[in-house]
Parts: C-alpha cells; sequence; structure tokens
C-alpha cells in the first residue's frame, strides 16, 4: 500500500466520523465542564474525577534553597526518614514560640 492511498484512507474515515455536537469550549475547558468516559464508562465532570495522588495541604510547602555546614546535614538525614520535615516543624514551632526570632 503506498503512502497516498493510506492518507485517503484514513481521510475517509475521518470523514465518515459522526459529528459531535458536544464540541467542548475554550470556557468548558478552563472551568472543568467537560465530561469524560471515567472507569466502568460513566460520565463525570472534571471536578468530580478523582486524580489520586496526596490531598492539597492547607499550608502547601515551598522549595528553598539553603546552605548548611555538611556535618549539619549529616546528622540531620542521619536521623531517619522524614527528616526535612521533621526540620520544617522545628523552624514552624521556633517562630511560634517566638525563639528563633529573637536571633534573627
Amino acid at each position: 500500500m503506498n503512502e497516498n492511498h493510506e492518507k485517503d484512507r484514513l481521510q475517509e474515515a475521518i470523514e465518515a466520523l459522526p459529528d459531535n455536537d458536544d464540541v467542548w469550549t475554550e470556557d468548558d475547558l478552563a472551568t472543568g465542564r467537560v465530561e469524560f468516559l471515567g472507569s466502568g464508562h460513566s460520565t463525570v465532570t472534571a471536578h468530580e474525577r478523582n486524580l489520586g495522588g496526596r490531598p492539597k495541604a492547607e499550608d502547601r510547602k515551598v522549595l528553598v534553597s539553603i546552605r548548611l555546614p555538611q556535618s549539619v546535614v549529616s546528622q540531620l538525614r542521619a536521623s531517619g526518614f522524614g527528616w526535612q520535615t521533621r526540620v520544617g516543624e522545628l523552624i514552624a514551632d521556633g517562630l511560634k514560640s517566638g525563639k528563633l526570632e529573637s536571633r534573627l
């Protein structure tokens, strides 16, 4: 089969598809009012779709870069999984209690 014949067959197949009156507009896409087939082939809106993953925290974390002595980083990492979260909690506690402010 030559390339032109394949393109012609593809074009014919596209033209044979039924017209769909449910065309999504830019507004539909922006507001999430688009319907799609989810699991079990049930129709749900994008807002109802469970995207999975972790739920968004109220106080979202922000990636920062800070230079610390290697010995400090080694000790923190040696404390095990979750060390960054614990360091964040220590800083937050220090700010809340006012202990950290006095040193800034």
